[in-house]
């Protein structure tokens, strides 16, 4: 019964997940489909010509970035897997003087990496399940562009009337504060994903392009993401010898100074400053999002802050009117 409660629950989180998705793309649209209104255009329209243009560039950008990133994953984990086998020859036998598995056996046997096969496409992540879910994001959009000025009188329809004035307060305060964390978030990832390619490229980092979006992407996790790149930025370093050199400290100061750069001054200034998200609230956040639903929840903590930061203004304002 647990396992059958635990995957009813990771379905009903990835629904989440996706309409959530939907309506975050459907926000990043809502202009474009507001001035095709203005012009004559038709609701149903004007929709369909927004996701179908959002869908063309994604193609295109995929079309152009998914090779280049396809070879370099290639070529990173064929790297990664002689930086582990070097590992292996030199600290297996500690392991192995305790009896235990060793570690060649755990890491690069046959069956483990079969393991990990199984259980990778157990979770969904092949090929048919992204395109589904891809055409599942966009038809979603498309829709709730094709109402998106109906949203909000539907949404006070249902109020109380007493409640109206502040439900249409916490409604403008949620829009707005989401508008500045998705615009500052694109405006932070770009960034990044510059200033990482043009640092790595500049000192010959291999995989220089794929690194640079997988950093830039993964600054979208709150300190989860920085802890993961230095991971990734630590295990190909391991693989050059010696270890510590120049090159080691060019790599780490890059990776550093980016740390600082987005969670210093563009989180601050983009998205947390003007959204009202103290660090401190959205650490707490992290932690409680994250125990209740898992990596979706971590990657979801940024928005989901913004929306109770919203709400916590919105009960002051309501308060200050009592």
């Amino acid at each position: 019964m647990n396992i059958i409660a635990t995957g009813i629950a990771f379905y009903f989180l990835d629904i989440i997940t996706l309409v959530f998705s939907s309506f975050l793309l459907a926000y990043v649209l809502s202009p474009i489909y507001e001035k095709l209104v203005k012009i004559g255009f038709s609701r149903f329209l004007s929709a369909l010509l927004s996701v179908f243009i959002a869908a063309i560039l994604l193609v295109l950008l995929l079309i152009y970035s998914v090779p280049k990133l396809y070879m370099q994953a290639i070529e990173l984990f064929k790297f990664l897997q002689l930086v582990y086998r070097l590992v292996i020859d030199k600290y297996a036998h500690i392991l192995d003087d305790y009896g235990q598995q060793p570690l060649s056996n755990m890491l690069l046997s046959k069956d483990s990496l079969q393991k990990a096969v199984v259980v990778a496409s157990g979770y969904g992540y092949d090929l048919v399940n992204l395109v589904l879910q891809f055409i599942s994001v966009i038809m979603m959009c498309f829709y709730m562009l094709k109402d998106w000025e109906l949203w909000r009188p539907r949404f006070l329809s249902i109020v109380p009337e007493q409640y109206k004035s502040t439900a249409n307060i916490l409604f403008e305060d949620i829009m707005h504060s989401l508008k500045i964390w998705i615009y500052g978030q694109m405006l932070v990832t770009l960034t990044l994903f510059a200033y990482y390619f043009m640092a790595l490229s500049y000192i010959n980092m291999p995989f220089a392009f794929l690194l640079s979006c997988l950093f830039s992407i993964l600054s979208i996790i709150p300190y989860i993401g920085d802890m993961i790149s230095f991971i990734i930025m630590f295990s190909i370093l391991s693989g050059y010898q010696p270890f510590f050199s120049e090159f080691m400290i060019y790599s780490f100061a890059i990776l550093s100074l980016g740390f600082v750069l987005e969670n210093v001054f563009m989180v601050q200034l983009f998205i947390g400053r003007k959204a009202g998200i103290h660090p401190l609230f959205l650490f707490i956040l992290l932690l409680i999002f994250g125990k209740l639903l898992g990596i979706s929840g971590i990657i979801l903590t940024l928005p989901l802050s913004v929306i109770f930061a919203a709400v916590w203004r919105t009960g002051i304002i309501k308060r200050k009117w009592s």
